[in-house]
């Protein structure tokens, strides 16, 4: 019983973790194509500090 409460605690995690690394990527990506459409420099930067700061 607690090794199978276990298991499901470590695939929620894991999905969890994952989801969140995901969605920051997307948003960052977003972000990137948003400002290179703009026009705005430094585009690099600000997707690379997007990534981080959204995880």
């Amino acid at each position: 019983m607690q090794r199978d409460l276990l298991g499901e605690l470590d695939h929620l995690t894991w999905a969890s973790v994952v989801g969140n690394v995901a969605v920051a990527g997307i948003q960052a990506v977003l972000l990137g194509i948003g400002l290179v459409l703009v026009g705005i420099p430094g585009v690099v930067f600000l997707v690379v500090a997007t990534f981080i700061r959204s995880v």
